[in-house]
């Protein structure tokens, strides 16, 4: 998913270890600068190899500055591949620092964005050409003469614009205000004022207006207007200039999509971006979780059944129920974690597409109870699944997974003897029919702090249960995708020392 969402934002990544010297690039950015991944051993300061001759200094000093933690980084700079072909990249990158707040390495990504570029000139081409095709355009005029109240002169471009011969036009519109009668219906008015109000007064107007030709072409205008006096100052006569600027207002109207089209370009570009941070940002998480917590249990059980088969005779019947509840612990620990981790990986894989069919929540409830009954023993909790015959609409499979992650978290925060309940009832979410589902106990509780990010991947901290038990915060954040995908929401009641309540909603059965 990773290299494909990298293939599609034209972007790859890479980190630089500055402590063993160790660069690692993804295949993209092997692809950008034209290397064989196979080959080309790449290294810190490898883009110089590339790098346009005029940018090679500047991205020298900006990677020295990096290095000696100045600040983070981004900048624009061309690369001359091998094959001669030269493209624009802008690389961003920030510093990773130990718990001294020394580097000890850079990471990043970097983007090709030579097209982008390319559109940015091209579209910088088409506004120095329409500024040319302006200067150069033929311009039509009219002349009204005071002496005589009505027009007296056309010019052949003017009559070209309305498809008519000069003297057809002088015969047809004796006035200049009775040109409002080809012009369009909501800017009549509106011309007819300024004309008459500017030969009147004597003073100019600058104005556009659409007009409707004989054989149905419609045209945008734009018609200037100047007074001309004698010599004593009077008005003699009124000169109006007028240009067809239909095509250059079609050229307005690309130039404005085109830009809008790069405008959201860029903001796709940054969602994937962030996406791509976001999905280093949880690959980052599982492998944790995989190298960490997997390993943990694992080394206990493995240790103490080490034990068990050399010690086994020189055990008493009590250490040895002991040493086999600690395995069947960890076991069960580690079988849950894995249903969690190959749940998320399934559901990535299928790109969280739901199997929805009509779900019975009761025996949906009941089978995910059942594995959850030892650890629920050892601690002396009573769970009391009161979810009735209620129906809902969803994936039965994930609403499992749901309803096993909240008992079992519930489970673990509550004190030996407590009480974890399951309830369901129907529900109006903003005037939406909805099934609320509740897991509510009577454990420890959480401040405002642990709700705070309780369903973000990135932040949560997961706490240790009431006896030890340990957590990777995957559970819920499984639980807050999959609800979501239904439609759905999760929503959480709690306060240090007053138990919590998991609510989350589905549609209802149809």
């Amino acid at each position: 998913m990773l290299r494909l969402a990298e293939d599609v934002a034209s972007m790859g990544h890479w980190y630089t270890d500055l402590l063993t010297g160790q660069v690692t690039w993804s295949p993209q950015v092997f692809r950008m600068y034209g290397f064989d991944e196979a080959t080309y051993k790449p290294s810190l300061y490898a883009v110089l190899d590339v790098c346009h001759a005029d940018d090679r200094t500047r991205i020298e000093k900006t990677i020295r500055d990096a290095v000696a933690g100045k600040s983070n980084f981004e900048f624009d700079f061309r690369i001359v591949r091998a094959d001669g072909v030269v493209r624009t990249l802008i690389s961003t990158g920030q510093a990773e620092r130990d718990a001294q707040g020394h580097i000890v390495a850079l990471f990043g990504v970097t983007t090709d964005v030579t097209e982008a570029f390319a559109t940015i000139r091209e579209l910088q081409d088409q506004n120095e050409m329409l500024d040319l095709a302006a200067q150069l355009a033929q311009l039509g005029h009219w002349v009204w003469t005071r002496d005589v109240n009505q027009l007296t002169y056309c010019s052949e471009e003017m009559a070209r614009i309305h498809e008519l011969t000069p003297g057809t036009f002088l015969r047809q519109f004796t006035h200049p205000a009775l040109l409002a009668a080809v012009i369009a219906t909501e800017d009549r008015d509106t011309y007819r004022t300024a004309v008459s109000e500017a030969i009147a007064l004597a003073r100019p107007y600058d104005i556009t207006y659409g007009i409707k030709t004989r054989s149905g072409t419609v045209k945008q205008i734009r018609e200037i207007g100047h007074p001309v006096q004698d010599e004593n100052g009077a008005l003699s006569r009124y000169i109006a200039t007028a240009q067809d600027i239909s095509e250059v207002k079609r050229r307005e109207d690309a130039l404005s999509e085109a830009h809008e089209a790069l405008r959201r370009s860029e903001e796709e570009l940054k969602r994937k971006t962030l996406e791509l941070q976001r999905l280093n940002l949880q690959k980052d998480k599982l492998f944790s979780i995989i190298a960490h917590d997997l390993r943990s249990p694992f080394n206990s059980i493995i240790g103490f059944a080490d034990l068990l088969v050399t010690n086994a005779r020189d055990l008493s019947h009590g250490q040895t129920v002991s040493y086999a509840q600690i395995v069947r612990e960890s076991a069960t620990g580690v079988h849950d974690l894995l249903d969690n981790l190959l749940a998320w990986a399934s559901f990535q894989i299928r790109d969280g597409a739901l199997k929805l069919a009509p779900i019975n929540l009761a025996a949906a409830a009941a089978a995910s109870l059942e594995p959850l009954a030892y650890m629920a023993e050892t601690k002396g909790i009573t769970i009391a699944n009161g979810i009735d015959s209620i129906g809902a609409l969803g994936d039965e499979p994930m609403v499992r997974i749901v309803i096993r992650n909240l008992v079992s978290n519930g489970i673990k925060f509550s004190r030996n003897g407590g009480v974890v309940q399951l309830t369901a009832a129907p529900v109006s979410v903003g005037g939406v029919a909805m099934v609320r589902v509740t897991v509510r106990d009577d454990g420890v509780g959480m401040s405002g702090a642990a709700l705070a990010n309780l369903f973000d991947m990135e932040r949560t901290v997961s706490a240790p249960g009431t006896r030890g038990e340990r957590g990777t915060g995957l559970g819920l954040y499984l639980c807050h995708d999959i609800v979501a995908r239904h439609g759905g929401t999760v929503t959480v009641d709690s306060a240090p020392g007053e138990g919590t309540a998991f609510h989350f909603t589905l549609p209802p059965a149809p």
